[in-house]
């Protein structure tokens, strides 16, 4: 696929590690706590104690780190779990991107 090379230069970054087991699917959608954790690998992990978002998996690190940093809001209202839309995924990055400038 024409983005093959694009993916390999991401993987050997450690910037992406796929979908599990090696695999990657890029015509799935993307979620809050993966891209979330995608933009964390850029930074220190940070700690953070948080009281509203109800989250224990695979991705708590990278949460704590992205309301540590500003990113997101300790809320109720969010579930790392649901799918994050374009209009979404560009607010977040745009904002993120604001924080550094």
């Amino acid at each position: 696929a024409w983005y093959a090379l694009y993916v390999n230069v991401i993987q050997a970054a450690g910037i992406v590690n796929g979908v599990g087991a090696g695999k990657y699917d890029p015509n799935g959608t993307v979620t809050w706590a993966q891209i979330i954790t995608i933009l964390t690998r850029f930074v220190e992990p940070q700690e953070y104690t948080l009281e509203h978002i109800q989250y224990i998996g695979w991705a708590e690190q990278a949460i704590q780190t992205a309301v540590a940093l500003g990113w997101i809001k300790d809320s109720a209202d969010f579930t790392p779990d649901t799918i994050i839309s374009r209009g979404q995924l560009e607010h977040l990055i745009n904002s993120v991107l604001a924080l550094y400038r």
